[in-house]
């Protein structure tokens, strides 16, 4: 038996539905299966395989014909929403029933510890028994803010780069990044990505007039335009040091080339 749907892996970003994760199976069996049930159960593990999250199981549909026997079903990986996937679990899936004859599925790469493999031509992350959760489009990431001083005095004119990291697919829309002093609401500057590919870093440059803040806050897809497997990794802060009094308006400490 063989693992046809899903493969490598499932995507668990907004645009994809947990609750209704296809699934297929072939295999050969030579009695008759008409009139009996298989049941495929699936077990979630964390990154490292050891853990159990969850399981679940549910009723497949089948079809013979001759020794050949395909296998499908939807099964709800979030068990009626008491499991949160996450990036970097894993799920594997077996099938358990009988023939007409009363004789039990055999166990052998289908089992819980043990469960039903891709084919290796399917598999691109050499892995093969157990499916990743993970991110097919798009996943932002805020990788690094720099700013000119960190050591500030309010009214100073402080240039900031937001390294922005896409670690899942390419994007197909456009999205904004904002950036905030401290506690505020309004940004004191927002700007708009056209698009930015899977594993490239995309930086973004602003000035600050900056305030007597201790912080400043920058939001990666601010207006969640992209659908993501994680949001928690859009936000990042950069503590500041309030250093001097009040300057004037042009200073400018270490300026950073800006992008025009």
């Amino acid at each position: 038996t063989r693992r046809v749907a899903p493969l490598n892996v499932i995507d668990i970003s907004a645009s994809n539905d947990l609750t209704q994760v296809a699934v297929e199976f072939q295999g050969t069996e030579d009695a008759d299966l008409t009139g009996s049930k298989q049941i495929v159960h699936w077990v979630m593990r964390d990154a490292t395989r050891t853990m159990t999250i969850g399981a679940g199981s549910t009723l497949l549909g089948m079809q013979q014909e001759g020794q050949t026997v395909k296998w499908t079903g939807v099964v709800d990986i979030t068990a009626g929403g008491t499991i949160l996937p996450k990036a970097g679990d894993f799920v594997g899936f077996y099938v358990t029933g009988y023939d007409a004859a009363g004789n039990q599925f055999p166990v052998v790469s289908n089992s819980e510890a043990s469960p039903i493999p891709e084919l290796a031509s399917d598999d691109t992350d050499f892995e093969r028994q157990w499916v990743r959760l993970g991110a097919v489009g798009p996943e932002l990431q805020i990788r690094n803010i720099v700013l000119s001083d960190d050591h500030i005095a309010p009214g100073a004119l402080i240039d900031v780069r937001a390294d922005i990291f896409n670690a899942g697919g390419s994007t197909t829309a456009q999205f904004k990044v904002a950036f905030y002093a401290g506690d505020s609401d309004e940004p004191f500057h927002v700007a708009r990505v056209v698009g930015i590919d899977a594993g490239e870093t995309f930086p973004v440059y602003t000035t600050w007039d900056s305030e007597d803040v201790d912080r400043i806050r920058v939001v990666v897809d601010a207006e969640n335009e992209i659908p993501e497997a994680n949001d928690d990794d859009n936000t990042a802060e950069h503590a500041v040091t309030i250093a001097y009094a009040r300057t004037r308006r042009d200073h400018r400490l270490c300026p950073i080339p800006r992008l025009v």
